[in-house]
């Protein structure tokens, strides 16, 4: 009788599951080729308040040996892609590659439909660990409607080139493919589905209540590079921040980026004298920049916005007048017609190596 169920059981195994074939070749389920040691790791990004559940997948090495696992989750602002190789990363430039998108037609590929993973848009050189986070900002994904959650799926397909435990116990080397879904081929690889899921309902956009001018605050000094403020006085800088010397005490921060990636910071009405006791706390800015790209994203909490200023560009800000910055959008003219959120983007290049420059402005209406 065991050995009956037994036999029943791998049967039941080896019976592949016919995937969506958006590409016009044989997509099925992978199974692993021994699943004997693996274990569940759900990784989610520090400081990262994920909506619903995140979604688990596989790591699938060549010959479908386990190499590790990806979790896909999102927020109301950005997709998250943590992948965990449980041996590591083998040591080259841009060993994790990734593509998202909604039509997997427009994913770069060869003449056989084999992914050209040198053109996927995000890579990372990952060394001294073995995970790695991609954030996307849902607005970025050409095709998926960032302002209705769940409204659709998108594909993720994630290139890793992973150390391995090969047959003799040793460690190797391999490429490596996160999904749920295998496309069948010469050379074999995989994909992801992902919905991205709804967090819980924000509060309505504020009816009542006043205007106020607020700026993004950006850290004194971080990985993404250096905070200023722009006035000369004393007494309006508390933190001891660099400044622009612009003007004696107007308030306001400006950020100087000389590193790639993506930072989220408070945004801050009312904050007299740059200082945040004096003023209120109304929602973030979340800026990435990847190359000369850069997006730049507002998410206010119980307020909104009736316009935006930003400044994006190479050279040191001249000026602290909004109406100047280079870039305005404004909404209304009702109050229940503001905006919540909004997302910018911008080409900018570092012409003389010194990083570029981002003010965010807005003004912000509710309670204060």
């Amino acid at each position: 009788m065991k050995a009956t169920m037994k036999s029943l059981l791998v049967l039941m195994l080896g019976v592949a599951l016919i995937a969506c074939d958006p590409l016009g070749v044989d997509s099925v389920e992978p199974s692993l080729s021994d699943d004997s040691n693996i274990t569940s790791t759900a990784l989610i990004a520090p400081g990262v308040e994920y909506c619903g559940s995140p979604q688990e997948e596989t790591l699938y090495a060549e010959n479908d040996i386990y190499a590790g696992t990806a979790t896909i989750y999102n927020d109301d602002v950005n997709l998250y892609v943590t992948v965990y190789s449980e041996q590591g990363f083998m040591n080259i430039n841009n060993n994790v590659r990734m593509w998202v998108g909604t039509d997997l037609t427009l994913m770069p590929q060869n003449l056989y439909g084999i992914p050209n993973t040198g053109l996927f848009p995000y890579k990372a050189t990952v060394s001294g660990t073995n995970e790695h986070t991609f954030t996307v900002p849902l607005a970025s994904i050409a095709g998926y409607n960032a302002a209705e959650c769940g409204s659709g799926s998108v594909y993720i397909v994630l290139k890793a080139d992973v150390l391995i435990t090969n047959e003799y116990g040793g460690i190797g080397v391999s490429s490596a493919y996160v999904g749920g879904i295998k496309v069948d081929g010469s050379v074999p690889w995989y994909y992801s589905v992902y919905t991205p899921q709804c967090c819980e309902t924000p509060p309505p956009p504020p009816t009542e209540g006043s205007s106020e001018t607020a700026f993004a605050k950006f850290d004194k000094t971080g990985a993404f590079g250096t905070g200023f403020v722009f006035t000369t006085g004393n007494n309006s800088n508390p933190e001891w921040y660099s400044t622009l010397a612009l003007t004696k005490n107007r308030w306001g921060w400006a950020g100087n980026f000389t590193a790639d990636g993506t930072y989220t910071f408070d945004v801050w009405a009312g904050a007299g004298l740059n200082n945040t006791a004096n003023g209120t706390w109304v929602g973030t800015l979340t800026i990435m920049k990847s190359g000369n790209d850069v997006t730049v994203s507002y998410n206010m909490s119980g307020y909104s916005m009736q316009e935006v200023h930003i400044y994006a560009g190479d050279f040191m800000p001249t000026t602290i007048a909004p109406g100047q910055y280079g870039y305005t959008e404004s909404f209304g003219p009702l109050p229940e017609d503001y905006a919540t959120s909004h997302t910018a983007s911008f080409t900018v290049e570092d012409t003389n190596g010194d990083g570029i420059w981002i003010i965010a402005h807005a003004v912000v209406f509710g309670e204060f």
